[in-house]
């Protein structure tokens, strides 16, 4: 399952609430669960990612815009660290960290399995993290507990949208704000939707146009085939740009959106009747796209997050 900037199982820009929200979470013994904050962003009151949060075996871990990593008030600066592995070491749990110079990647162990003479199988959870609103979730296939705005994770996409209190509903403010924790009732309800043609108004067609260039490049002609929808991000595109979502001069919404396609697609995904991990190789899809690469986002992603340790 994967949240990129605010959409998870809901159709992009049908929710655009601001608080913090359950993201997924172990249904059965509430051993971990994950939570987004989102604030306000856009032009017409959309919504953006601001931090995901990590609850493991009483340990808190949290990632912050700028790649930031905040576990109990020690700041974590895996940007100094480029390819290189780290570790935090908790009281009760242990995570590692990887930061790729676009991309960190966050995972934590939830079960060791020995499959032979000093082979293991390991269950994890992973978070791969652009530093600025887009997060993707991978838990363990066998693991269809979930539950939360990524839904149930039992490989049908179908009855993803369940409540906190384990209805299933087609609404989806409904079910987003199933998901709100607001003990204090500071949050307001999320919004009513715009539809492309509110938010876009005249520029539709030429921002149409330009979306559907980017994701017909032919360094994503693969993904579709491994089980990753255009059709969503397409219209996450059209909508952030026309929205004008954290529009900053070195990250096009556009561009954003695209890079956490291209981040699902070339990661291992997996389905029930293949179990064998899938993936592609999207290199040079920024300048295929005409997006700014790494290097030049760099310091942008950096900018919109909290003054980095030295």
């Amino acid at each position: 399952k994967q949240w990129y900037q605010h959409r998870v199982a809901i159709t992009a820009g049908d929710f655009m609430g601001s608080c913090d929200y359950v993201l997924a979470m172990d249904c059965e013994v509430a051993r971990w669960f994950i939570y987004g904050r989102t604030k306000p962003c856009g032009n017409h009151g959309g919504s953006c990612l601001e931090s995901v949060t990590v609850y493991f075996d009483s340990e808190i871990v949290e990632l912050q815009r700028g790649w930031l990593v905040n576990h109990y008030g020690k700041k974590i600066s895996p940007k100094n660290h480029k390819g290189e592995k780290m570790s935090i070491e908790g009281q009760y749990a242990n995570f590692t960290l990887y930061f790729d110079g676009a991309t960190l990647e966050f995972r934590t162990v939830l079960e060791k399995r020995e499959t032979g003479p000093g082979s293991y199988e390991l269950s994890q959870i992973i978070l791969k993290w652009d530093g600025y609103v887009s997060v993707i979730i991978q838990t363990p296939m066998e693991d269809s507990r979930t539950c939360g705005m990524c839904g149930n994770n039992d490989g049908d996409a179908n009855n993803d949208m369940i409540t906190r209190r384990r209805g299933e509903v087609t609404d989806a403010i409904e079910f987003g704000e199933s998901w709100k924790l607001d003990r204090r009732g500071r949050c307001e309800d999320a919004p009513a939707p715009l539809t492309l043609g509110e938010a876009c108004g005249e520029s539709l067609a030429n921002v149409t146009a330009e979306c559907e260039r980017i994701f017909n490049i032919a360094n994503f002609d693969n993904c579709p085939a491994a089980g990753h929808d255009k059709t969503e991000f397409i219209y996450a595109c059209i909508y952030d740009e026309c929205e004008g979502i954290m529009q900053q001069p070195g990250l096009p919404p556009k561009c954003v959106v695209a890079q956490a396609y291209a981040t699902r697609c070339t990661g291992p995904s997996w389905d029930r009747d293949d179990p064998s991990p899938k993936g592609n190789y999207v290199a040079g899809w920024e300048e295929e796209a005409g997006c700014p690469g790494s290097t030049e986002r760099f310091e942008d992603v950096l900018n919109t997050g909290c003054p980095q340790p030295t």
